[in-house]
């Protein structure tokens, strides 16, 4: 039997999240647009580091990718204003990419 510590908790009815098993290298000075995309899970980084949390459902600007599939991205919109953009790495397999237009 294979014992293995799972941070979500969110019981996201698609099932568990993906494991992140590779790490995103230092942080772009950059800023692309690849588009936008929509958390399918919630995500919670590693404090002191250049990842960042989101939740389900929350909307993420696409900035950079990398091909170990850990995506540089912008987070704008906060619940109830609760704060200003957060930038930074986060697991491509979190995530679905949405169509052109369908960002909001």
């Amino acid at each position: 039997m294979n014992a293995t510590s799972q941070s979500n908790s969110s019981g996201a009815a698609s099932g568990d999240p993906p494991n992140t098993q590779t790490q995103p290298s230092e942080q772009p000075n950059t800023h692309q647009h690849f588009g936008f995309c929509r958390a399918l899970y919630d995500y919670q980084a590693p404090a002191s580091s250049s990842e960042i949390s989101f939740r389900r459902g929350d909307i993420i600007e696409i900035l950079g990718k990398e091909p170990s599939g850990w995506w540089d991205g912008l987070i704008t919109s906060e619940p109830a204003g609760a704060g200003e953009a957060r930038r930074g790495w986060f697991p491509s397999n979190y995530v679905v990419v949405l169509p052109p237009g369908e960002e909001a």
